[in-house]
């Protein structure tokens, strides 16, 4: 799943002009992680990855931008935590 921030859309605060696109959808990603592990599933979030690369596979304009991936999906049976 690839999380993406609308820079023009998302509340900027007066105070300090900071858009708080990007803070929403980390919350938005930590709750898709808790909801993962309550189905049973594994999530991971991917924050190494070539930018130029996820652009090239799922354009968007300049509106918006990557912030982060995240894969979800079944664990293995035999895996364990260390």
């Amino acid at each position: 799943m690839l999380c993406i921030n609308s820079l023009n859309v998302a509340w900027v605060c007066a105070g300090d002009n900071k858009n708080y696109g990007e803070i929403y959808l980390c919350i938005a990603v930590e709750y898709l992680h808790f909801v993962a592990t309550d189905r049973r599933l594994g999530s991971c979030l991917v924050c190494n990855y070539d930018v130029k690369t996820v652009m090239q596979l799922l354009p968007m304009d300049e509106d918006h931008e990557a912030v982060s991936i995240v894969s979800v999906g079944y664990v293995a049976p035999d895996f364990s935590h260390p």
